[in-house]
């Protein structure tokens, strides 16, 4: 009988320290794959298969996203990670790359923040914000901590393809890369900027986004302008440029979508009808 007591509490030991190892392994966010969610974040996915599901023809509905974290060195990538869609695995790696690619340039440890500015019609843009880890804790005391770097990506949703600017506009007529130009320097005058140079370039490798119905161009520190203009971005409305969209830039679908006008309202009742109850509740009309 000892030698049973003894054993039951030798195993009953052993099980307690079991449990005890347990808790103590530290948990680590692993990038995620292309074919599966990482553990971090299973909640979040949990969460978001109750969202609304865009059908295969619905090319017109915007994305379903999720707020979704990886680890990067000692830091973290904070990005919206693309559901249903089917080229979501090219979109999110693409994402995951870009982002990684610039973090790697920064000697520090970073945390990301992110901002959809467009995603409809079959684009999916947004700007991503590389902060440094540890500065970006002097947020929690409401300094707002300045960003690093930021870039700015822009997907044609039916490719699963990052768009370049020279993506959006007729190829063979590149009378655009002039247009834009003149619409710039017009603007950067309006608001007082001291330009650098005669001619705003334009380069394939600018940066941009769309917002609603325009193109948003954004240039560096000291690209165009002096310090004081900071990192100057430029609205230019999509009507202007309209006719160097050809109907195979995924802009056209943007265009068409955004220029199209609301139907009209429908007239209001007369005023006789006015007093008419609903049917089927007390005191119907005759």
């Amino acid at each position: 009988m000892k030698r049973l007591i003894l054993a039951a509490l030798a195993l009953t030991a052993v099980l307690l320290c079991s449990a005890c190892a347990a808790k103590s392994i530290p948990v680590r966010i692993e990038p995620a794959t292309a074919n599966a969610a990482n553990a971090a974040n299973a909640a979040l996915l949990t969460e978001a298969a109750t969202m609304p599901t865009p059908g295969p023809a619905d090319a017109s509905a915007p994305l379903s996203i999720v707020r979704s974290v990886v680890s990067f060195g000692e830091g973290y990538i904070v990005y919206p990670r693309v559901l249903y869609c089917e080229h979501a695995d090219a979109i999110n790696g693409s994402i995951l790359d870009l982002t990684a690619a610039s973090a790697q340039q920064v000697s520090a440890s970073i945390f990301t923040k992110y901002r959809i500015e467009y995603n409809r019609n079959g684009i999916f843009s947004l700007r991503m914000d590389l902060l440094d880890l540890y500065e970006s804790e002097a947020e929690k005391s409401g300094v707002e901590s300045e960003s690093l770097e930021t870039i700015y990506m822009t997907y044609d949703v039916e490719a699963g393809e990052l768009c370049a600017i020279g993506d959006l506009f007729d190829q063979e007529d590149e009378r655009w890369r002039g247009v834009m130009p003149d619409i710039i320097t017009a603007q950067a005058e309006a608001k007082g900027m001291t330009l650098l140079c005669d001619v705003m370039p334009i380069a394939d490798s600018q940066q941009f986004f769309i917002s609603e119905d325009a193109v948003v161009l954004v240039y560096e520190l000291y690209e165009i302008a002096t310090w004081s203009a900071g990192e100057p971005e430029f609205t230019i409305p999509i009507p202007q440029l309209a006719q160097f969209i050809p109907a195979s830039s995924p802009l056209a679908r943007v265009a068409m979508a955004e220029m199209t006008p609301a139907p009209a309202a429908l007239p209001a009742p007369p005023a006789e009808e006015s007093t008419w109850a609903v049917a089927g509740s007390e005191g119907d009309a005759p």
